[in-house]
């Protein structure tokens, strides 16, 4: 179902995760109106892929304007940083979409 199925409101998630020999917290905050919606990520994970000493950052956000019932209009940017040490190797997304 598209984003805006649920009724609209403030949400918050916050995981963390399970596996002893990766640890990860991740949290989402999103706010959905009758119109629009707006989320916030941020997640943090050590021993990424299982190697002992890997981290990695991921930062972004989305907003959502829904132009009518059949129609929505969405952007999103995200940032990561695959260890947060390093300098030259940040990345980050840029997506624009128009759907149902």
């Amino acid at each position: 179902p598209p984003d805006h199925a649920h009724a609209p409101g403030l949400t918050a998630r916050a995981m963390i995760g399970a596996d002893r020999s990766v640890r990860s917290v991740t949290a989402r905050l999103g706010y959905d109106a009758e119109k629009f919606g707006i989320s916030a990520l941020f997640q943090t994970v050590s021993n990424a892929f299982g190697i002992e000493d890997a981290e990695q950052q991921t930062i972004g956000g989305e907003v959502l304007f829904k132009a009518s019932p059949e129609w929505n209009v969405k952007a999103g940017y995200y940032m990561a940083d695959p260890d947060k040490d390093w300098d030259d190797d940040e990345f980050s997304q840029l997506a624009f979409g128009i759907g149902a």
